[in-house]
């Protein structure tokens, strides 16, 4: 049985009250996983906190198209910041998706049926720090999560990303041509993160 997807601005409990109160994401994240949803013609992330709980947010599609082309430019612009690098040309930006999807290891995905909160995303912010890659998820003003992520996660995390527009049949022109790299592929055409 499909559960019904999440109403705009609001945190849903398992229980089906809703209570803004109650709902508090903002803890260590342990693991996530992304997945397109058919059903519900969003993405959604399901996020497994370090107290063993589970989240998921929801993100549309309109969302998705304004993060891509933040996280492409912050991924030509880490090379530039690195001392010991020259600005990413395409070939080399190429080497470095494919390299970072290499490393993905298989893991178990976090369970959707698990989830204690569902929240669809009103708003997400992409900041770049000296240690890290940060994206806010918000629901009004309010930041529900922000995931960290080094240049080989945000580069796998893309290529997910990637994944899930195909999937969907969602044809944007925000793709840079090196993100299409079909070696890291499985035998079903899948890319796993977690």
């Amino acid at each position: 049985m499909r559960r019904p997807g999440p109403k705009p601005r609001r945190h849903s409990n398992r229980g089906g009250s809703l209570d803004r109160d109650r709902v508090t994401l903002m803890q260590p994240v342990k693991r996530f996983t992304t997945a397109y949803d058919p059903a519900q013609d969003r993405v959604r992330i399901m996020l497994e906190q370090a107290d063993a709980s589970v989240h998921v947010l929801w993100l549309t599609r309109r969302l998705l198209v304004r993060l891509v082309p933040e996280i492409v430019k912050i991924l030509t612009t880490l090379p530039k910041l690195r001392a010991d690098a020259s600005p990413g040309s395409n070939v080399e930006q190429g080497r470095s998706q494919m390299g970072a999807i290499g490393q993905i290891a298989p893991q178990a995905p976090v369970g959707y049926q698990e989830a204690e909160t569902e929240t669809l995303v009103s708003s997400m912010r992409a900041r770049l720090t000296r240690q890290a890659v940060l994206i806010d998820f918000k629901d009004g003003e309010q930041t529900l999560q922000t995931l960290t992520f080094g240049e080989t996660t945000l580069r796998q995390w893309l290529a997910v990303l990637h994944q899930n527009f195909h999937y969907a049949g969602w044809k944007d022109d925000i793709w840079p041509t090196w993100i299409s790299v079909k070696a890291a592929q499985g035998e079903d055409g899948s890319i796993r993160l977690n």
